[in-house]
């Protein structure tokens, strides 16, 4: 059979060819637009995570200087804001990103944030699409974090130095009775009524691997059990950087410690008309007496907190803004308050398993640790007590009743500091401000009505 050629066909497949060709540059452009909106979409991701992180770690109540305790949101929207625009304007191809939108719970001490940016097309725009707008938020949450013997490590394993100075053995309480519960290893962690009971004159120092930065309020907790008893608070750095501290064996240049009991705020208590707080002691040294602060109960405490006392001297100056270890030491007296009368100190004659009175260490915390949530997670408050259910769940309260203790308070209340007649602290300051338990109507101190009794 003759094949016939078909003139009319010449020519065909080049034109495929070339039209190919186009199809497939057009495809790569747009591709090349969807990358760079992609790219665009996740640096402004990583602007909004950095400033809902930074907001959140700015929320821990702290004292003014007219002596009134706060939190300050104000400050927190300002440093927020200032994050997002230094990172926004390092980086060309967010330059036209809107103004953040900034949303405050602050009572859960968790913050939002929602930005858009308008990202330019370049071949998108063969089409009419000249640019493309993404959006961005984030929700961070800050909530204590309790040591224990294992966070955070240090050159050794576990990070509290068991040592002591009045007791054999850290482990164990003064005296002849042993309590399982106040055993060593299971006495620090999340606040569980297991003591570390010190007994007279013991201590218990810390150690971070990285130093413990001075942030915007409050930096640690400390919760200690039973009557409020009397302990020193000291900071500590390496007096030789380049020869830190590593155990009692290789102890270095040796630490210098500054005592910063003089910033306590009284938690776990009613301190209305009571003389709860930091008080000055004459304590005995080699060389000779001199007054140090101490301080009685639980509370919260800021290394970059300046302290003076009735007459003005400073008694601590705050500029301690760093911190490697922490040491916490009992009084070495048997008096304290007794929850039930906080008017004045009296005589204890031991507790928990100690045969003489000693501070009982329930758990010590970091404040400031934040943690990126969703969302969802940020908007979920079951019960509408203006706590998010995700904080309720980590500090153990009750996510579907408003009053977990029953006591009449509000958890928000008990967790975030309250005043008055029960007007938060994030509202205004007071000099009267509370921090209660929210999980124990019978540890809120004197002035509490306690529902449960």
């Amino acid at each position: 059979m003759k094949y016939i050629k078909n003139k009319k066909r010449k020519g065909v497949s080049l034109i495929i060819l070339a039209l190919g060709i186009v199809a497939i540059m057009g495809f790569a452009s747009f591709v090349t637009d969807l990358g760079m909106i992609m790219n665009a979409r996740n640096e402004l991701q990583k602007v909004v995570e950095s400033a809902a992180l930074v907001g959140a770690s700015n929320l821990e109540p702290q004292q003014n200087s007219a002596g009134q305790v706060i939190v300050d949101t104000s400050q927190a929207v300002t440093i927020m804001t200032d994050t997002y625009n230094q990172m926004i304007n390092s980086n060309s191809m967010l330059s036209n990103a809107a103004a953040p939108t900034i949303d405050f719970n602050a009572q859960s001490k968790a913050v939002k944030i929602f930005t858009t940016l308008d990202v330019r097309t370049y071949f998108a725009r063969i089409i009419g699409i000249n640019a493309v707008r993404v959006e961005a938020q984030a929700a961070a949450l800050s909530s204590p974090y309790y040591l224990n013997s294992n966070f955070p490590k240090g050159f050794s394993p576990g990070s509290i130095i068991r040592e002591t100075s009045g007791d054999t053995d850290i482990r164990k309480p003064v005296g002849d009775n042993e309590n399982v519960n106040i055993l060593f290893d299971g006495a620090l962690g999340s606040p569980d009524n297991k003591a570390l009971t010190l007994g007279p004159g013991g201590y218990l120092t810390v150690r971070f691997t990285m130093p413990l930065m001075d942030g915007v309020g409050a930096d640690l907790y400390i919760r200690e059990l039973g009557n409020l008893e009397g302990y020193y608070l000291f900071a500590g750095n390496d007096a030789d950087p380049d020869n830190p501290y590593v155990n009692e064996v290789m102890s270095g240049a040796g630490i210098n410690w500054v005592n910063i009991s003089c910033t306590g705020i009284p938690v776990d208590i009613d301190p209305t008309n009571s003389p709860i707080g930091s008080y000055l002691a004459n304590v005995n040294y080699s060389s000779g007496t001199t007054k140090e602060a101490k301080f009685y109960g639980s509370g919260i405490f800021d290394i970059g907190k300046t302290c003076t006392d009735s007459t003005g001297n400073v008694l601590y100056d705050g500029n301690v803004k760093g911190v490697k270890y922490l040491k916490i030491i009992d009084d070495n007296t048997v008096d304290g308050f007794l929850r039930e009368n906080l008017t004045k100190p009296v005589v204890l004659i031991g507790e928990n398993s100690s045969i003489t009175a000693g501070v009982d260490i329930d758990a010590v915390a970091i404040l400031h640790h934040t943690r990126l949530i969703s969302t969802v997670e940020y908007n979920k408050d079951t019960d509408s007590d203006n706590l998010i259910d995700y904080l309720e769940t980590i500090i153990g309260t009750n996510v579907s009743a408003a009053d977990s203790d029953g006591d009449g308070i509000s958890d928000a209340l008990e967790y975030s500091g309250w005043y008055g007649a029960s007007q938060s602290i994030i509202d205004a300051g007071s000099q009267q401000a509370q921090f209660t338990n929210p999980l124990d109507a019978e540890a809120d101190g004197a002035g509490i009505i306690y529902i449960d009794n």
